[in-house]
């Protein structure tokens, strides 16, 4: 859970893996899609964002209440230590939102307390499915009003998402078992010692043989990842680490290498707890099989099956979309 509690505290995003504006919240397709589930709730709901990490789907329902005057009571719960309320890139309008909703850490789906009957509507994008999904739908079942809905986006094992997300753990797997990072603390290590022989110059290491060799053996492996991973995906991955690694070697003249070896350090943890995260997913995705013995699942606590298609966003599948109704 470290790598997700790293990820809420220090990223600056709503949501997971966001990147660009989506990591304000959610657009588009995915606030259209929420948008109408949202008409369809009475306006005194009691509303749970499941796996709500630092809010962006509790946000937007919130949003929704504010827009129409409802009078709707927004908690998000989350199994990591969440702080939603150290995000500092909202609007006006989304900060006074945010302001209004509930936030519990530490909390897992399948553990999580609510009386019964006392909940209109559990909601979850990309939260649901990392939990025992059948006990968190014992649980939700439990806590739901009659008539009460759960409204679930999850991670499938065919979307676009999660087949990328394979391409980046293959990468992160190759560059993280690599002599990169070594090397490199090897290197910065190699020129403290250096440096704290006779007090030479910094233009002295860069021309020493150690330097040289070391840059050497580093450019090779650079060159390796560039070369092994050249598809168009595989580009993206790979460069974007590539490119943070570079620009630690670019400043590092300008610093100690005491503080080159923390920003290496801090490079290979990042990237450890993003590949965890990244298995995570991909552990947590829905099967074919696995989505017909949920929905069966469902329908013996006596749901209702509402809806149950594929999650697209700009046409392409993002995941899985399932709405039940408490009979």
């Amino acid at each position: 859970m470290k790598h997700w509690t790293n990820y809420w505290q220090t990223s600056g995003a709503l949501n997971s893996f966001a990147e660009g504006s989506s990591a304000v919240g959610y657009s588009g397709d995915v606030k259209e899609f929420w948008f109408k589930l949202f008409s369809q709730l009475p306006e005194d709901s009691r509303i749970v964002d499941l796996g709500t990490g630092n809010g962006a789907l509790a946000l937007l329902a919130q949003l929704y209440s504010d827009k129409k005057s409802f009078d709707w009571t927004v908690v998000g719960i989350d199994a990591a230590k969440i702080d939603p309320f150290g995000i500092k890139t909202l609007n006006e309008e989304k900060q006074k939102s945010f302001k209004k909703i509930e936030f519990v850490g530490s909390t897992f789906i399948e553990s999580m307390e609510f009386p019964d009957d006392s909940i209109s509507a559990f909601i979850s994008q990309f939260g649901f499915e990392y939990s025992e999904t059948e006990k968190s739908l014992n649980k939700v079942h439990k806590s739901l009003r009659p008539k009460g809905k759960l409204c679930l986006v999850m991670h499938t094992d065919d979307s676009e998402i999660v087949i990328e997300s394979k391409t980046g753990m293959k990468i992160n797997e190759t560059i993280l078992s690599s002599a990169l990072f070594s090397l490199a603390r090897q290197l910065f290590t190699e020129e403290q010692e250096f440096l704290n022989n006779d007090n030479p110059s910094r233009g002295e290491w860069f021309k020493s043989e150690i330097f040289l060799t070391f840059n050497k053996g580093l450019r090779l492996i650079v060159e390796s990842f560039l070369k092994r991973f050249n598809s168009k995906l595989e580009k993206v991955w790979v460069e974007d680490v590539v490119s943070a690694f570079a620009d630690i070697m670019k400043k590092s003249g300008d610093y100690s290498p005491e503080t080159a070896i923390e920003w290496i350090n801090n490079l290979e943890e990042n990237l450890s707890f993003h590949n965890l995260r990244l298995k995570d997913q991909v552990k947590a995705s829905f099967t074919k099989d696995e989505k017909e013995l949920f929905i069966k699942n469902a329908v013996k606590l006596n749901f209702k099956v509402d809806y149950s298609e594929d999650f697209l966003v700009e046409h392409q599948n993002a995941g899985w979309a399932l709405v039940l109704t408490k009979n």
